[in-house]
């Protein structure tokens, strides 16, 4: 691809419609990533790091590598990707220097995403749950998640050790 003939086309287009590239989320390096389990963080350090992340994923930087965001930033035609700073994130320090960087970016507050995606997350759970027929639900308690069936005992046949005869009850 002809970098500046991308370069042209990204000044030619006064708006690009965003849903159509790669979302990422940035944030500076923090020493502790909080323990969500709901967003994927990761670490890049490169032009090349960026253009191999999956979509909707949390990219940390480093303070020496802002050089790298201002570019993409700058040129998100460029590289396909929607890039949107992600606020708020716990124990993140968002220095000057990172605000600088990210000035023109659309910021997006830790908190209430994580509310929704855990929510979205669970209305899916119960959509799937409530749509599952009964031999369905039956195969998920008799399965593992990597496919094998548990080893099943005979319930019926099974004798109660603290099961007391009506003998023992005479004497």
């Amino acid at each position: 691809m002809n970098i500046e003939a991308a370069l042209a086309q990204e000044a030619a287009q006064d708006v690009v419609e965003t849903s159509e590239r790669k979302a990422l989320f940035v944030m500076p390096r923090t020493s502790e990533l909080p323990n969500d389990g709901i967003l994927e963080y990761v670490n890049a350090e490169t032009v090349y790091d960026f253009s191999k992340l999956k979509p909707n994923v949390v990219v940390q930087i480093d303070v020496d590598k802002y050089d790298v965001l201002k570019l993409i930033a700058e040129h998100q035609v460029l590289f396909d990707v929607a890039l949107r700073v992600l606020a708020g994130v716990p124990m993140t320090d968002y220095d000057p220097q990172f605000d600088q960087v990210t000035w023109n970016l659309e910021r997006v507050a830790y908190a209430p995403l994580i509310s929704e995606l855990a929510l979205e997350a669970e209305v899916e759970a119960q959509e799937k749950h409530a749509n599952a027929s009964q031999h369905d639900r039956e195969r998920e308690q008799f399965t593992r998640a990597d496919g094998t069936v548990k080893k099943q005992t005979a319930f019926d046949m099974a004798e109660d050790a603290n099961d007391t005869t009506s003998e023992e009850h005479d004497a």
